[in-house]
């Protein structure tokens, strides 16, 4: 399945309420740690994180990868074919937002999964709103 880059677009502050409430829901009912705008055709470049602090991120853009990278063990709803891949991701990621600025996304195996976690998650939805799949790495 070939994606399209979503684009950066303008957003209000009731587009933030509406992309939020809709993101939230989706995860929550399908119990993801992370949804994108593309997995419910929203006409914005936004993601959402489903963990322990969760936040919205939008119009994300990576402006910066740590030098360290690990290989990932991952699978995406818009691989078709529903196999796991090995994806190579960065340890650490800086995420410039139009919602909340700069955003840091960093973690390790030994002493910090969970924000290793979000860190993939994070690199996976701005993959996904770039057109990029897991089955494109």
């Amino acid at each position: 399945m070939k994606l399209t880059k979503i684009e950066s677009t303008p957003f209000t502050k009731s587009d933030e309420e509406l992309i939020l409430k809709t993101l939230k829901r989706y995860a929550s009912s399908t119990k993801l740690s992370a949804v994108c705008t593309r997995s419910v055709n929203l006409p914005f470049r936004a993601f959402y994180l489903n963990t322990e602090t969760p936040l919205l991120l939008i119009n994300p853009i990576i402006t910066k990868y740590s030098n360290d990278a690990f290989q990932s063990t991952e699978m995406s709803e818009f691989d078709t074919n529903g196999k796991n891949r090995i994806v190579v991701r960065a340890f650490s990621i800086e995420v410039q937002t139009d919602n909340l600025g700069l955003v840091v996304f960093k973690g390790d195996m030994e002493n910090d999964r969970e924000g290793l976690d979000e860190c993939i998650f994070a690199q996976q939805m701005i993959d996904l709103l770039d057109g990029i799949t897991i089955a494109d790495k």
